[in-house]
């Protein structure tokens, strides 16, 4: 079996054509890994979301999307007060599902990227590779 590699992707950074073919890359691991969803309706939950901030990580294996975990934060008013929601969706290949130790340690790298030690969302540029 071939070696998983990782990459955190910032959707909203990425060129039109570049979102198009991680739209295409992702959501052909995910007809594999899920059914029932369109291809409109999961580029718009996963990649197009109104997050105010979105991190998404590739797994891959020579080169082809064997799974996925998208990270969106976003900043609601609750009963006056400010309040971050976290969402995530995560999915991978049954064959990569326990090719780890700890899974949580595979994801921990994409959360970092989106939210601070104490709870607030990561602003700049500087934060992200």
């Amino acid at each position: 079996m071939a070696i998983l590699t990782e990459e955190i992707i910032n959707p909203q950074a990425l060129s039109s054509t570049e979102r198009e073919r991680l739209a295409d890359e992702l959501y052909t691991a995910h007809q594999r890994i899920f059914e029932g969803v369109e291809r409109e309706p999961f580029v718009a939950y996963v990649i197009d979301t109104p997050a105010v901030r979105t991190r998404i990580q590739v797994f891959r294996t020579g080169g082809l999307v064997v799974g996925y975990a998208a990270f969106h934060a976003f900043e609601r008013s609750v009963g006056g007060r400010r309040a971050l929601v976290l969402r995530a969706e995560v999915g991978l290949l049954p064959t990569y599902r326990r090719r780890t130790r700890d899974q949580r340690q595979l994801l921990l790298p994409a959360r970092r990227q989106l939210v601070l030690p104490d709870g607030s969302i990561r602003s700049g540029d500087n934060y992200f590779c």
